[in-house]
């Protein structure tokens, strides 16, 4: 590297650092303001229900599948099935276990996507809160708590937030 690569980027740092300590920087704890809006937690409980309206349907056709297998077992110990309505029996259980999987995986991917769309408008309004904090408070820069290792208590804006939230 040479002596005017050198030069060129102390100037630059020399420069970000004076923009940045000219900048009005604030930061917050987006996660745990986020989880405690009422409208975050009213969709999380929209999930939840959901998710156990799936699971429900799933564990009683689980149940009535055992219960078939179970007298299936019992049939077929009692000497009063054949070998062919033994296969038979096999086949329908195996078809209905593969069904029940099947379900299962495009339930979990059906909350996934309640989630999401429960979600996607509350993010929209956090972000929305954000912005309008950082324009009447002149704010440059808003970063989350998470990345940051020390900051000055007077910076953070965490209480601004949780107000224009709820």
């Amino acid at each position: 590297m040479n002596f005017t690569s050198k030069i060129s980027g102390l100037i630059a740092l020399f420069c970000l650092v004076a923009i940045v300590s000219q900048a009005q920087v604030g930061y917050m704890n987006s996660q745990e303001i986020f989880a405690g809006m009422a409208s975050t937690q009213a969709a999380k409980s929209q999930a939840e229900t959901y998710a156990k309206q799936l699971s429900d349907a799933i564990i009683a056709k689980e149940t009535r599948l055992q219960q078939k297998i179970q007298d299936g077992e019992k049939r077929a110990a009692s000497g009063s099935m054949t070998q062919n309505d033994i296969n038979a029996l096999s086949a329908e259980i195996q078809k209905e276990a593969l069904a029940i999987d099947k379900e299962r995986r495009e339930a979990q991917s059906k909350i996934i996507e309640k989630e999401e769309s429960l979600m996607r408008p509350l993010l929209s309004d956090f972000q929305s809160a954000v912005d309008a904090i950082a324009k009447e408070s002149g704010y440059k820069f808003i970063l989350d708590s998470s990345v940051i290792l020390y900051a000055d208590p007077s910076t953070d804006i965490s209480s601004k937030v949780k107000a224009k939230v709820n």
